[in-house]
């Protein structure tokens, strides 16, 4: 399990934006276009041992707080 501010982090990686935090949405983090969206789910699927590849709801999620809502939900985050 992971928590809060290494998920942070590591998507921070995945879309190569120093400022991605807790306030990061599709609107206000320019990389967080389709191919960004794909590098997120990338690096869920590989920081939950493949456990966020079904939940349909990741998919959907626009901001981080949606994403830690719904890995929270699932256990998937402390």
């Amino acid at each position: 399990m992971i928590n809060e501010q290494d998920l942070i982090q590591e998507l921070s990686k995945a879309i190569e934006d120093s400022d991605f935090n807790i306030d990061s949405n599709v609107d206000n983090t320019e990389n967080w276009d389709s191919l960004g969206q794909l590098s997120i789910l990338a690096t869920l699927a590989k920081l939950t041992g493949g456990k966020s590849d079904s939940i349909p709801e990741i998919a959907l999620a626009q901001s981080m707080r949606d994403l830690l809502d719904v890995l929270r939900n699932q256990g998937l985050v402390e």
